[in-house]
């Protein structure tokens, strides 16, 4: 399979893994692993991307890419790649979580069946809304803490960038 296809198809795997992260980011129950192996699965996808752009034949041309995006993209790159080798070689990435608790009201519910099975309260007229609490999870970036999800959505934007910019730079590879 030629390079630009692979680098493509790894692109859609990269976008679906980041879908069902972002399904399953910030909700209210469920096990907050499952979040860290799709970023795990996403990471690894996205190696095999930028991976092949190191090679002899394509280095030179990936790095004056690089080198032409943002700082704030160029950021990104760099700290995903560091985050893929911790997970491929280490313990796994640099990702904290923490419980948020947010009003009932606030929850995102992807409800497709009947009504009885969401979540429901009920109290009197003005009173606060109970609380539930919720997985976040952060990597420090730049000095700062993120949230992972919009992270990871910043990092597919960029990746996204680069494959349609390599197709345009080589359409035959």
């Amino acid at each position: 399979m030629p390079l630009l296809e692979v680098m493509q198809k790894k692109l859609r795997e990269v976008h679906y893994f980041l879908r069902q992260m972002e399904a399953i980011a910030r909700r209210a129950v469920g096990d907050p692993e499952d979040f860290e192996f799709l970023l795990s699965a996403l990471l690894s996808a996205s190696r095999s991307i930028t991976d092949p752009l190191e090679s002899r034949r394509y280095g030179q041309w990936y790095e004056a890419w690089r080198n032409g995006r943002s700082p704030r993209e160029r950021e990104l790159l760099a700290f995903m790649r560091v985050q893929r080798n911790a997970v491929v070689h280490r313990n796994g990435a640099d990702v904290e979580v923490t419980v948020e608790f947010v009003p009932l009201t606030q929850l995102r519910e992807d409800r497709h069946g009947h009504p009885a099975y969401g979540f429901h309260w009920w109290g009197p007229p003005g009173g606060p809304a109970p609380e539930v609490g919720i997985n976040v999870h952060h990597f420090e970036l730049g000095g700062s803490q993120v949230e992972a999800s919009e992270t990871c959505c910043d990092f597919v934007t960029v990746l996204t960038a680069l494959v349609a910019d390599f197709a345009a730079a080589h359409p035959g590879a």
